[in-house]
């Protein structure tokens, strides 16, 4: 899957706790570091994915809330973030 330079993959998942965006973050993967980033993201926080070739993006365990959402996003122009995956499982 190809992340549309100007589309953006917002993920909304059910909160079982609140804390506010007040403490959002914004981080910066590239391919070598993103799934170490991924854990780490709190209701509120953005993961930007740089160009490149990303394989299986997981998302298990992610709570935003409906007032702070976890937004994964890739480049607005140019090369794309390219999400790959396997047979075996779902892929966003």
């Amino acid at each position: 899957m190809h992340l549309h330079p100007r589309l953006f993959l917002a993920l909304l998942l059910a909160a079982t706790i609140s804390p506010t965006a007040a403490f959002a973050t914004v981080y910066n993967a590239i391919p070598s570091n993103y799934t170490s980033l991924m854990s780490g993201l709190r209701p509120g926080d953005t993961l930007n994915l740089a160009a490149g070739t990303y394989p299986r993006l997981y998302i298990n365990g992610l709570r935003g809330t409906t007032a702070a959402w976890i937004t994964i996003t890739g480049p607005a122009s140019g090369a794309p973030a390219t999400i790959t995956g396997n047979a075996c499982c779902n892929t966003v």
